[in-house]
């Protein structure tokens, strides 16, 4: 998958996989599953309407926000800067090990 980024200069993602995302504010860690991963970028782009197929609903509000999950408990909080909504926590990408072969 080709995608423009930020300063517009077009890169590769090579690997579809798993990340391990880590809220602030005392909420539980989640897996995202078949997001698409490049080491090149600083973000990682999670469509809305793939949140809700998964049974989450996206809640937003001025510059900031809530995803829940199917069963309405929260997951994580969202915040917007520059027009792009960002999970409040950490990401973490899996080791290369983790990862499925090419």
């Amino acid at each position: 998958m080709s995608v423009a980024g930020l300063a517009g200069h077009p890169f590769i993602c090579k690997t579809k996989g798993k990340l391990a995302v880590i809220p602030e504010e005392g909420f539980r860690p989640c897996v995202l599953k078949d997001v698409y991963i490049s080491e090149h970028f600083p973000a990682t782009f999670v469509s809305e309407s793939v949140l809700t197929l998964a049974g989450c609903s996206v809640l937003k509000k001025g510059s900031g926000g809530m995803v829940a999950d199917a069963d309405e408990e929260p997951v994580f909080k969202i915040t917007q800067q520059g027009g792009l909504y960002f999970i409040k926590g950490e990401v973490v990408l899996p080791p290369p090990w983790a990862l499925p072969r090419r």
